[in-house]
């Protein structure tokens, strides 16, 4: 249906029509694992954006950009991707979009060790989330703001975030951050020298991450159990699996994690 569209946009040079449809090209490449493929249609979305004069699918594409850096592991081009989308959208008034982009720019800044503006990032994308129903975007800035008290230690605060995630993605439904909040409060656990709890919320967190496709949080799961395990054949279990794959492809959070 893309292909029909392009060829009719082509024809009468309809500049934003092309940016949509490079743009949800890009968006069905990159669940596919098509990085490359997904990055070269968002970067032509964002020309033909240019082109049509159109700021929110400048920010769109800039999105999806984001995206693809992130899920190569490419930090610091993702946040600069992230960051310029969430401006852009705020400045021209496209609040769902800077929503739904605003938690990925707390999350690339934990990468790039800003901790203190990760933290104001992801609180700000939080509220903002909240106040316009948009709970998968408020998952997404919990999970970040979790990453922040991860690093830096303070794991009571981090809890209150993961339990509000848990919740929220209970309610929607949305098994994979299902996965990640159960995973941020075994981290908890294990701080507060719970070990049996952490491994249940671990063993729970791997199954629900078996049934959604293990290369989103799979590694960062079984890191986190090897570390977290006394049995030492699970802990080598663990690490074996975790390998694997990495070495078959995972989003990129999975290799800093798991090794770390």
């Amino acid at each position: 249906m893309l292909n029909k569209a392009a060829t009719t946009a082509a024809i009468d040079d309809l500049a934003a029509e092309r940016a949509r449809i490079h743009h949800l090209r890009g968006n069905l490449y990159f669940p596919l694992g098509r990085l490359v493929d997904c990055l070269q249609e968002h970067e032509r979305a964002l020309d033909c954006a240019r082109r049509a004069n159109s700021s929110e699918m400048q920010a769109r594409a800039l999105g999806g950009l984001g995206d693809a850096e992130y899920a190569r592991g490419r930090m610091a081009s993702a946040h600069r991707h992230f960051s310029r989308c969430a401006e852009l959208s705020r400045a021209s008034g496209a609040g769902r979009i800077e929503v739904a982009n605003l938690s990925m720019v707390a999350h690339t800044q934990v990468y790039l060790n800003d901790f203190s503006d990760a933290l104001a990032t992801a609180q700000m994308a939080v509220e903002l989330a909240a106040r316009v129903g948009h709970q998968r975007a408020e998952i997404i800035a919990h999970n970040a703001a979790c990453t922040v008290f991860r690093t830096t230690g303070e794991f009571a605060r981090g809890k209150v975030h993961a339990e509000r995630a848990l919740i929220l993605a209970r309610q929607l439904g949305a098994k994979r951050f299902e996965a990640t909040s159960l995973r941020d409060l075994a981290m908890v656990a294990r701080a507060e020298a719970s070990s049996s709890e952490a491994m249940d919320l671990l063993y729970r967190a791997l199954a629900i991450s078996r049934e959604t496709g293990v290369n989103f949080v799979g590694p960062w799961i079984l890191g986190q159990l090897a570390v977290t395990t006394e049995n030492q054949s699970e802990r080598q279990t663990a690490l074996t699996e975790g390998q694997e794959i990495l070495r078959k492809g995972a989003v990129s959070h999975n290799h800093l994690w798991f090794f770390r």
